[in-house]
């Protein structure tokens, strides 16, 4: 329990101890405010503020860039200002207490304190905390010691090379120094411009320096920056503490100036290669003589950083040059012919550490300069010079590029050693190359006839040192030139009376001017007072002299010559002046003297309000026509009225106009039409020619399209332009009328002409204007024949009014105007298409109407022809299309020799020939000639079943070929027209088999023994088949083992007995079934060689199908016996069918098989020499060469008869072992039936 009442009284005592100390302090605190003191542009506001005890003042820099010092000189304090900063201090005594801002301007104030109205408070406040940099206390001494050497440590300095070291003085202990270079500008400004003590506002580079000591007081210091500095001027920056860390900040210019390394480019020369691929060489110099360093190039500008990143060193990476291989491969360069601003920079740093950097530019130029213009200055000398006798001028050369020049006099010459170089001509310096170059022409001479022509010759180099062309400039002397006045002033108009001449001379001149009338108060007279001009010293001053009528009056004295004249006549009445301005020249010998009459109307009254006469009845809902015009009539006697001004505020229309206005449009920003029956109010205002405006005159204007002025009785005017475009012509309508047209109203029609349609060889856009023609009386159309009178115009033609005819045509037209009156028209539209085979009409090359020449064979009988490809029948016969006959003694109508083959008779022997069906004989040979058929030429022909078998010829066919009876084949079996092997066991000599008749031989062996078994004895073999195969299948059916085991049960071989030796009666009886098998065998090959056959036809016909239908020939060349089986073996005699090839649009060869070569020359002869540009004839002659070339391709059209006939021959044959392998499968097929069913039986 006491324990606890100590801790209570502890904490008791521990709040009352920290409640007095809190009130305390409550206490002691005073009450303190501030006044602020703004320092800027060198003025301190207020500059003498009153304040009380323990008030606070407050610095305030507002100059940006500069920095200030505040020294309170009684209280030995002193505050760094910082551009934008602040410095507090806190006055405790009543006093005066002067300050000092130092800087540049400086500037001081005093600070009055005053006690307080209610007495002095106890105690005192120390300085505020604020802004307490560079507070020192001293004695008043001291404190102007501090300013000294503040002022001292700011002086300008001066260096001479890349590590400056600067001296700084400072009168109190120094502890550290830290300093910054901050290079301003390259260039160094006059010594009166640097201003000391100003922090830099931009700078270009920044270098720190390092700060030595040179005594042990250190209050002198050295100041070197850590890295070389280029030429230039900086502010060195320097942060000064003392012991207690208070800092003083101050800025001392530099002027830094030494002669720096120079890098130059070596390779190319100038920088500029007449070559897209080349190294850099660069060189490093130092007052001409060659430095070692290093060096490095980048795109991006180091600022004199020799170590900054992004920078690429040079192949050497230490010598006087420096190589930098294949520089014109980097990316970011563009060397693109003509293209500069390639810059990037090099940076070099030599043994001593000095770095230089310059900027460099590279391009490649392989283009000859060219000479733009040569001029002169003045461009014609006209005028002695004012001193001497010599004449001079300026001559400027402009060039496409920069370049330096060189002239040379009346010609050009050799450039290197006769023509004279230009100022400043040295080809090592980069600079002096100029798109510009001057060249002064002094001392000239004079003329001895005062008029000549200077002929001066210039030729130029670039950089990459190719040579322009010479050009030829003329200067022109003529000093004998009259002198020229141009006028400034006065206007031709005015209304100040006050009036100045004012001009220009082309030529030194002295001038004057005389008054050709005078008057006073609007009376003539003969004297009057003028302002005379005066010069008094530079200025000229204008006197009043009395003048009388025709005195001249001098501008500029013959003592004082020029160029420029003026002078103030003074002030002149209202009314007309005229005067003669008179200027003299007195270098040439006689003078010249020019004389120019000029006037001047002073008019300072505006012309009379207009007078409006006329219509004020508009009768269009869209413009402003006044009928009869609307007519302003104003009056002004001096400077006449010149025209009037329109305004029509409800519409905002604003408009000048003469004294009529017969039309008026409505401003753009007016959508709405005029509001029938609606006034409008028209001022018109009247202007003179000085530009006064009359007063203002209002006539009310208005749209009534039922006032009697506005019924108008004339029909508009309709014209046309026409524009042929490719497949027709383009009418545009144009409608004109007073009341304006209504073209909502526009109907037109068309009526196909009856008469032929002209075919003008060229037609140009032109304007026809039809206002109606020979009218009709019921429908007032022009006449133009019927067509004109059966056009109706029942369509509407909308906005643009632009119709598109596309063939020869009657067009007619019918429109009204805004009042109702209605015009018609009508006209005949010619369209000019090309010829075309459908167009009814004869022309091109066709021989008649759409027929021959490009329109090929389609000439029917009777009409005009030159070839048998112009008509129908394939037949021209003296010039006109016959229809071909068997007796016109001329090969036509797929004629194989002239009237035989084809649809007439056949050709007798030794007589051309195509197929065998061409000939008597039915044998055409291999050289198309017909011949007598033989039995050994290899051919089917004559009465021969086969080639060269059966039929008349005693050779038999042999098996698989054709036949017609048995007698024909060397198997004596004729089966359904083919030879074949007899079916089943035959007798020989029967009537179906060959043989003599003979007993043949009895067999031997096994043989004798297979035809016993044919005897009685078959049945019982059959019959223990049939036992033996049933207790096979019985014992198969039990389920033992060893019959599941055993194999199957071996079957006797089949063989064929054979026939030869068997009596007629041993004769096996024929099986039926068999026999039936094998015609349905047969019919079956049948059906898949017709088609095989018709897969065959399929495929030629599509083969020749692209050049048109074919036509079947009929008949095989068979003989009278051998009809009826035409229909048998007709699959597989088929010959080949005419073809109609269709080479051209129009254009056919004959109906008939022609060799290759015949096809070739037909599609050379068909194809034009110089090919139709038009993609469609283009597209076609493409297609039509493709397939003549898949024609040769797959159809294989041979030159001969023969290659054809041997083709057939081939064909024939494969046909025929196609027949014998399917009748040997048939024949397999059937024995091997033919064995099951003797095992089933």
């Amino acid at each position: 329990m006491k324990n606890k009442r100590r801790d209570c009284l502890s904490i008791a005592r521990i709040i009352l101890g920290g409640t007095i100390l809190l009130l305390t302090m409550l206490l002691t605190i005073p009450f303190m405010s501030a006044v602020t003191i703004e320092i800027e542009g060198g003025s301190a506001t207020p500059q003498q503020p009153i304040i009380e005890e323990r008030e606070h003042v407050v610095w305030r820099n507002q100059d940006a860039g500069r920095v200030h010092q505040v020294i309170i000189t009684d209280l030995n304090v002193i505050g760094q200002l910082l551009p934008g900063g602040e410095f507090g201090y806190t006055f405790t005594e009543a006093g005066e207490y002067p300050y000092v801002i130092l800087g540049e301007p400086r500037t001081s104030g005093t600070i009055i304190v005053q006690e307080p109205a209610g007495g002095t408070p106890p105690g005192g406040m120390p300085p505020a905390p604020g802004n307490r940099s560079g507070n020192v206390t001293g004695g008043g001494a001291e404190a102007e010691a501090l300013l000294q050497a503040i002022a001292e440590a700011q002086k300008p300095a001066k260096a001479f090379s890349a590590f400056p070291k600067i001296n700084i003085p400072f009168h109190e202990f120094v502890s550290e120094i830290n300093s910054t270079f901050f290079l301003v500008s390259h260039e160094i400004p006059p010594e009166e411009d640097i201003e000391a003590g100003v922090a830099p506002e931009s700078f270009i580079l920044e270098i720190v320096g390092k700060g030595t000591p040179k005594n042990p007081s250190r209050a002198l210091w050295d100041i070197q920056p850590v890295h070389s500095l280029p030429p230039g001027f900086y502010l060195i920056e320097m942060k000064m503490y003392d012991r207690v860390k208070n800092e003083l900040i101050l800025y001392k210019p530099l002027s830094l100036n030494y002669t720096p390394m120079d890098i130059e480019i070596r390779t190319p020369k100038l920088g500029v290669s007449d070559k897209p691929n080349f190294n850099l060489i660069v060189a490093t110099t130092k007052q001409g003589r060659p430095v070692r360093t290093q060096c490095k190039f980048g795109f991006i500008d180091p600022v004199f950083r020799f170590f900054a990143a992004g920078l690429t060193p040079s192949a050497n990476l230490l010598g006087e040059t420096h190589l930098f291989p294949a520089f014109s491969t980097i990316d970011k360069f563009n060397l693109e012919e003509g293209h500069r601003g390639n810059g990037f920079f090099v940076i070099c740093m030599d043994e001593n550490g000095e770095v230089a950097q310059k900027k460099l530019e590279v391009y490649v130029d392989t283009t000859d300069p060219v000479i733009n213009e040569i001029r002169f200055d003045p461009p014609e000398l006209i005028e002695f010079p004012l001193e001497g006798h010599v004449l001079n001028a300026q001559m400027e050369v402009e060039a496409n590029e920069e370049v330096q020049c060189k002239v040379s006099f009346n010609e050009p010459l050799d450039f290197e050693t006769q023509m004279v170089a230009f100022p400043a001509f040295d080809l090592k310096k980069f600079e002096n190359y100029q798109s510009v170059n001057v060249l002064p022409l002094d001392d000239l001479p004079i003329p001895p006839n005062k008029r000549a022509t200077f002929t001066y010759a210039v030729q130029c180099i670039d950089r990459a040192g190719l040579l322009s062309e010479p050009e030829i400039g003329e200067l022109r002397v003529d000093l004998t030139r009259p002198i020229e006045l141009y006028f400034t002033k006065p206007d031709q108009f005015t209304v100040d009376p006050r009036v100045t001449i004012n001009f220009t001379t082309n030529k030194r001149a002295h001038c004057g001017y005389q008054l050709a009338s005078l008057s006073v108060n609007g009376t003539a007279a003969n004297r009057t007072i003028v302002g005379t001009p005066r010069v008094v010293g530079n200025r000229t001053r204008t006197t009043t002299t009395e003048v009388t009528a025709g005195q001249i009056i001098p501008i500029t004295t013959l003592g004082n010559p020029g160029f420029e004249h003026k002078t103030k006549v003074g002030t002149l009445e209202e009314g007309t002046h005229e005067f003669t301005v008179v200027c003299r020249n007195e270098d040439i010998d006689p003078p010249q003297e020019t004389r120019i009459k000029r006037s001047v109307i002073i008019d300072s009254s505006p012309p009379t309000p207009a007078e409006v006469e006329g219509s004020t009845i508009t009768c269009t809902p869209e413009r402003f026509i006044f009928d009869p015009p609307l007519e302003f009539l104003s009056e002004d006697d001096i400077s006449d009225v010149v025209r009037y001004h329109i305004e029509i505020e409800e519409l905002e229309i604003s408009k000048d106009g003469g004294e009529e206005l017969a039309r008026l449009n409505l401003n753009k920003d007016v959508d709405d039409r005029l509001g029938e029956g609606k006034s409008y109010s028209m001022s018109i205002t009247a202007v003179n020619g000085v530009g006064l405006e009359s007063d203002p005159v209002v006539a009310q204007v208005k749209y009534d399209p039922r006032h009697e002025l506005c019924i108008e009785h004339d029909a508009p005017v309709v014209n046309f332009d026409q524009e042929p475009f490719e497949g027709g012509v383009r009418v545009a309508f144009h409608c004109f009328d007073e009341s304006g047209c209504d073209e909502n109203t526009f109907f037109y029609g068309t009526a196909d002409d009856n008469a032929l349609p002209e075919t003008p060889s060229a037609s140009t856009p032109g304007e026809e204007e039809f206002d109606a023609g020979a009218e009709d009386e019921e429908t007032g159309a022009a006449d133009t024949g019927s067509s004109a009178s059966s056009c109706r115009p029942t369509q509407k033609l909308l906005q643009p009014l632009i119709l598109e005819v596309r063939r020869t045509q009657t067009i007619c037209w019918e429109v009204a105007d805004q009042v109702g009156n209605k015009a018609k028209g009508s006209a005949r539209i010619a369209v000019s298409l090309p010829p075309s085979c459908s167009d009814g009409t004869q022309n091109g090359n066709e021989l008649g109407i759409d027929c021959g020449g490009i329109c090929g064979a389609t000439c029917s009988a009777g009409a005009t022809c030159t070839t048998d490809g112009d008509c129908i029948t394939d037949f021209c016969n003296l010039g006109v299309c016959a229809q071909p006959t068997c007796e016109d003694k001329i090969r036509n109508q797929g004629e194989s020799a002239v009237d035989c083959s084809g649809p007439c008779k056949k050709c007798e022997n030794d007589i051309s020939c195509v197929r065998n069906d061409d000939c008597i004989s039915n044998f055409c040979n291999a050289q198309n000639v017909c011949q007598l058929a033989s039995c050994d030429d290899s051919v089917k022909n004559g009465q021969e079943v086969d080639a060269d078998c059966g039929g008349t010829c005693p050779n038999k066919c042999e098996k698989g070929k054709f036949c017609l009876k048995n007698e024909d084949c060397e198997t004596s079996k004729c089966n359904f027209g083919m030879c074949e092997e007899p079916i089943g066991l035959r007798t020989p000599g029967g009537p179906d088999e060959p043989g003599d008749g003979k007993k043949a031989k009895p067999e031997k062996g096994w043989k004798s023994l297979l035809v016993f078994i044919k005897g009685p004895w078959l049945l019982i073999i059959l019959g223990f088949l049939f036992i033996g195969g049933g207790v096979g299948y019985l014992a198969a059916k039990q389920p033992s083992a060893h019959v599941a085991s055993r194999g199957p049960a071996p079957t006797l071989p089949s063989r064929t007995f054979p026939t030869r030796g068997v009596a007629p009666h041993a004769r096996a009886p024929v099986d039926m079934h068999a026999l039936r098998e094998q015609q349905e065998r047969t019919e079956e090959l049948r059906k898949i060689r017709e088609e095989h056959t018709k897969e065959r036809e399929e495929k030629r016909g599509k083969l020749f199908g692209k050049f048109g239908e074919g036509k079947p020939m009929h008949g095989l060349g068979l003989g009278a016996k051998e009809a009826a089986k035409e229909s048998l073996i007709k699959p597989f005699f088929a010959e080949r069918t005419k073809q109609k090839v269709k080479i051209m649009p129009k254009v056919y060869l004959k109906e008939e098989w022609v060799p290759l070569e015949k096809l070739h020359g037909a599609l050379q002869a068909a194809i034009p020499k110089k090919i139709d540009a038009s993609a469609p004839q283009q597209a076609r002659f493409k297609e039509v060469k493709r397939e003549a070339e898949e024609f040769e391709r797959l159809g294989k059209i041979t030159s001969t008869k023969k290659d054809r006939l041997v083709d057939e021959m081939v064909f024939q044959k494969q046909e025929g072992d196609l027949f014998k392998e399917m009748e040997a499968k048939t024949q397999k097929e059937m024995q091997k039936e033919k064995k099951t069913s003797k095992k089933k039986s």
